[in-house]
């Protein structure tokens, strides 16, 4: 494993495959044990090797300014029995990353090059459900770990606290100020180095709007989003431990055939249109949904993204005359970052504020890029009390679609560089 490079342009995902089986106590079960660990292992094997995954060495050297940021590598995530959500016995994944994390802190400071560390740090009396109370504000589990608290007198380190998910929307100050945004700039940082816990969460999360408020020209002179893959580490929840368990609690949704009546009633629709300029391109995709052309009107099949409504089967051009519709077009994957002015206004946030939401109800397409991206910064400003007094964000699973790609098609793909370098 080295380092993963994202390129300019756009992220590499990456995915840490772990698994623990418990052992067995007869021989028929141990023999069950053996292959099944031997059939995950092919499986992970199988996966890891279709990934179009590039990684590759990086070497860093004072002719770009690069700057190191480290995601939530706090006791209640990565000291054993610190809080709920820390470890319950010492495991490998994540001792490798704070050790590697460590490492390239050292280095970044010896030059005193740039660092920002965002630290999990939450209220009592603000939930983040449905996790139990974590990293509590001002206790041990919502510091540095031992190896890294040094950091806290460097004087080329950041520190900000955050109470959601997010690092990026975490970083927004009562003001309408962003801390992160100003330390890029403040810098003059090119390349960003991310490393921390947990990659599938906090990590995916910062980074994947880092990159779309770098593409929406909010993050200048920044080129280069990094991910060190040695530098992370995320979970290890088997199935069938939590095979009984909901994690995301739905309440009960309006039959697709009322998205319409909604629109007719007192309700509140908000619709993302996706809508680019030619001379603006978002590889690797090729030109689509052009500016003032049909393409990006809301037709029969319509391509919305994101919100309340963000692709709907049914024909939606009446929704440009109701007086109950906010329609907001957006050139890039999230929309809730689309809808932040120049000012640094939020005209998402102001339509939750200003209607009073308290729940949102979110059907559209793609469920796993622009749906999944406009609902994870939803849930983290929700938590982090940005959009009071919503509570319920609710993905209406049969009003949601993405692209179906057939493995023999995917395999035509594995020769092609989908994130250049």
């Amino acid at each position: 494993m080295g380092i993963v490079c994202l390129g300019r342009t756009e992220l590499i995902f990456i995915f840490s495959f772990t698994y623990k089986i418990m052992v067995p106590n007869t021989k028929t079960n141990h023999q069950k044990f053996k292959t099944r660990k031997k059939m995950v292992q092919q499986i992970i094997e199988l996966i890891e090797e279709e990934l179009p995954v590039l990684q590759m060495s990086l070497v860093l050297t004072g002719d770009v300014k690069a700057g190191l940021v480290l995601v939530d590598i706090v006791n209640g995530f990565c000291t054993v029995s610190a809080g709920n959500l820390a470890p319950r016995q010492h495991d490998k994944q994540i001792s490798e990353m704070v050790d590697e994390s460590v490492r390239l802190a050292r280095a970044f400071c010896d030059r005193k090059w740039p660092v920002f560390a965002s630290l999990d740090s939450h209220h009592l009396d603000i939930h983040e459900p449905p996790h139990p109370p974590h990293r509590i504000a001002r206790t041990d589990e919502a510091k540095l770990v031992p190896a890294l608290q040094w950091l806290e007198n460097e004087t080329n380190v950041t520190l900000k606290r955050k109470d959601c998910i997010d690092g990026f929307l975490g970083s927004i100050e009562k003001d309408g100020s962003n801390v992160f945004i100003n330390w890029v700039q403040s810098n003059q940082i090119k390349a960003i180095l991310f490393v921390g816990i947990c990659t599938d969460i906090c990590v995916l999360d910062f980074v994947c709007t880092t990159l779309f408020a770098r593409n929406r020209g909010f993050l200048v002179p920044l080129e280069d989003v990094i991910v060190y893959s040695q530098g992370c580490a995320t979970f290890d929840i088997p199935a069938n431990t939590y095979k009984d368990v909901v994690a995301h609690p739905q309440a009960p949704t309006q039959p697709n055939n009322q998205i319409s009546e909604m629109a007719d009633k007192s309700s509140h629709v908000f619709a993302f249109l996706d809508s680019h300029h030619p001379d603006i391109p978002e590889p690797p995709y090729p030109s689509h949904y052009i500016a003032g052309t049909d393409e990006a009107k809301p037709v029969p099949r319509a391509l919305f993204s994101s919100l309340l409504i963000t692709q709907s089967s049914a024909a939606l051009q009446w929704l440009e005359n109701k007086a109950n519709v906010t329609l907001r077009r957006k050139d890039c994957i999230d929309g809730f970052l689309r809808s932040v002015e120049k000012d640094g206004s939020n005209v998402f946030i102001n339509w939750v504020q200003s209607n009073q939401i308290k729940a949102i109800l979110v059907v559209g397409m793609c469920t796993d890029i622009c749906v999944l991206d406009f609902v994870c910064a939803t849930l983290s400003t929700r938590n982090g009390g940005f959009l009071v007094p919503l509570e319920d964000v609710i993905v209406y699973s049969r009003g949601c679609a993405t692209f179906d790609i057939p493995i023999e098609v995917a395999n035509t793909f594995k020769d092609v560089v989908g994130h250049p370098q």
